[in-house]
């Protein structure tokens, strides 16, 4: 808040939204099963093909313990 004030905005209005990992995992519908193929396919391309990828993704096996708890975006707006 003190950035958005320190940049000579006032009026400031801030919303805060938690990630809801249940609610997001039913949103698949809103992809078209062309994406999706799309994805996987260049994720195990990536796989194959890319060492680099490979290490990244063995460093990501095991998500963080509660990492849906800081993960969110906010909203913030604010007058000129």
């Amino acid at each position: 808040m003190r950035l958005l004030e320190g940049a000579g905005l006032s009026d400031i209005v801030v919303r805060i939204y938690k990630f809801n990992a249940r609610r997001e995992s039913s949103q698949i519908r809103r992809y078209r099963f062309q994406d999706m193929w799309r994805m996987l396919y260049r994720s195990l391309f990536l796989y194959i093909k890319n060492p680099a990828f490979r290490k990244y993704m063995a460093g990501r096996r095991h998500l963080p313990k509660d990492v849906f708890k800081y993960l969110g975006y906010g909203i913030y707006v604010g007058r000129k």
